[in-house]
């Protein structure tokens, strides 16, 4: 149940940015590949360790895995920061416009 609460909130939060403008296309797909490529990254180094248990090589191949979801974590937020920057600067500029 609290999923699909969770769910619900998620879908208004999204349509509030969206009608702040702060919701592009660029955005949306930056987030959707974000989750794809750490899933496609860290799932198969995770069963790989769940049905290999005590294979050195399957532990390095899982360190690995865990160390780039860490750095495009890393780059996502920074970007993150990036673009909300650059819409407070867009904002400014259009108040100082007005």
């Amino acid at each position: 149940m609290f999923e699909l609460f969770k769910l619900f909130w998620d879908f208004i939060v999204l349509r509030d940015q969206a009608r702040k403008g702060q919701l592009k296309p660029r955005i949306i797909v930056a987030g959707g590949l974000y989750a794809v490529l750490v899933y496609a990254i860290g799932l198969p180094a995770a069963l790989l360790i769940v049905n290999h248990p005590g294979n050195r090589l399957d532990e390095a191949i899982f360190i690995a895995a865990v160390v780039v979801v860490a750095a495009l974590t890393l780059v996502m937020i920074f970007l993150g920061f990036h673009w909300r920057r650059q819409f407070r600067s867009q904002q400014a500029q259009v108040a100082d416009n007005r």
